[in-house]
């Protein structure tokens, strides 16, 4: 209850009615005027597109609640930022840490585990695909492409002498 009173009294503040607040909470979701204005008076499901939307207008047009949309929709992003907040830095700085404990509670097999998984979020370390259906690199290659690579790794080796590939 305590957090309907400080919503009223948030309401109350910026100038919306109850019934505005609620259209703005449909209009801050993406909803449009037309299925905003009917969810708002379900008596009116029948009203075609344009008359649900010109109710919806009226809503709309008011400044107040434009700004109370874009307050709402500001809010929810924030919140969306911070649950994926989870950074690099933050993924470096906990495998550092138990990087540390192992260290100091001398667990050798701790300790590869936290440096692979370092090694891995920052890019140095590739796992190798375990299921013989997941594609590799090569996978994206064709033969004629391939045999070209072979070729120039072969000059490369020998000095520009010529290879022949066999199919």
């Amino acid at each position: 209850m305590a957090l309907d009173r400080q919503d009223k009294r948030q309401r109350a503040t910026i100038g919306l009615t109850p019934a505005e607040e609620q259209i703005a909470q449909y209009f801050a979701q993406g909803m449009s005027l037309a299925d905003a204005y009917r969810k708002l008076h379900p008596e009116k499901q029948n009203l075609s597109d344009m008359a649900a939307g010109a109710g919806g207008a009226i809503f709309w047009r008011k400044e107040l609640l434009q700004a109370r949309v874009k307050d709402i929709q500001s809010k929810a992003a924030e919140k969306v930022v911070n649950k994926i907040s989870y950074t690099l830095e933050t993924a470096m700085e906990e495998c550092g840490d138990a990087l540390n404990m192992a260290k100091a509670n001398m667990k050798a097999s701790e300790m590869v585990t936290a440096i692979r998984l370092k090694a891995e979020l920052n890019g140095l370390l590739v796992k190798m695909a375990k299921n013989p259906k997941d594609k590799t690199p090569l996978d994206d290659f064709t033969t004629d492409e391939l045999k070209d690579v072979l070729r120039e790794i072969h000059k490369q080796k020998t000095g520009g002498k010529l290879l022949t590939v066999v199919k």
